[in-house]
């Protein structure tokens, strides 16, 4: 009797985005978490995760990229905005 390895399924990337950066592309197009997660088509648990630095998937960051380059940005908002690190406060 041949004995067949088990292969274990390679573990799929998790990512960490900056939650600053997602956040400023919410605002620069009037969006809130809700409407970019139905947007996305994902759950706003899953954006929630996303929003606040806990792992992602590859999958979860392409359609949240995708979705933010598919609608608009508001006019002038992005020279009204910063980024702030919200652990610190301090504009980046």
């Amino acid at each position: 009797m041949d004995l067949v390895p088990i292969q274990t399924p390679t573990p799929r990337p998790r990512l960490h985005i900056r939650p600053e950066v997602l956040r400023l592309g919410l605002a620069v197009r009037g969006l809130e978490s809700r409407q970019l997660a139905e947007e996305a088509g994902l759950s706003e648990s899953t954006v929630s995760h996303a929003l606040t630095g806990r792992a992602i998937s590859t999958r979860t960051l392409h359609r949240i990229v995708t979705a933010l380059e598919r609608l608009p940005k508001i006019p002038g908002a992005a020279d009204l905005l910063t980024v702030t690190r919200p652990d610190r406060g301090e504009s980046e």
